[in-house]
């Protein structure tokens, strides 16, 4: 029981630990920002295929007096990834795309070039602009990550 104390006391101290970061630069990565992808479930091979990703644009409350903006970019792939995240994505083949509207709705087309079951990885990067909390001159900036993976049947 005093090993399990210790153990929970010391997860809990560095959660603390790495919420004390510097909000300037902040990078989250939430898995469920999400809503929706509409996508059909079977695809033709070399077929080009629209779909839409919705994501969930409610932020803290904490932070929605202080921004100033938002910019938010979805990048597709169906290339085989082991972990989904911007930075890897970006590395292999992928569509990029950006959501003009403001509403968090992304339109994106996509062909699958391999038959079988395949995945389609989504990841959408969400930088909101802050005004400074205090007197200071610099603006700050949270950048969060959302992902996801969907699987499909590409036939002849």
């Amino acid at each position: 029981m005093k090993y399990l104390f210790s153990l929970v006391f010391l997860l809990f101290t560095s959660c603390l630990q790495e919420n004390k970061r510097e909000e300037n630069n902040l990078t989250e990565s939430y898995p469920s920002g999400i809503k929706e992808i509409i996508f059909p479930n079977k695809v033709e091979l070399n077929k080009e295929i629209e779909g839409t990703l919705i994501l969930d644009l409610n932020i803290d409350t904490i932070l929605q007096p202080r921004l100033t903006g938002r910019h938010t970019f979805l990048y597709v792939t169906t290339a085989k990834l082991k972990d989904i995240n911007a930075e890897k994505i970006q590395k292999v083949d992928h569509w990029s795309f950006i959501d003009r509207s403001g509403k968090g709705e992304f339109n994106f087309k996509v062909k699958f070039y391999e038959k079988g079951k395949r995945s389609l990885f989504f990841v959408v990067e969400d930088y909101l602009l802050l005004k400074p909390k205090d007197s200071s001159y610099s603006l700050g900036s949270i950048k969060t990550e959302h992902y996801k993976e969907i699987k499909v049947l590409v036939i002849d």
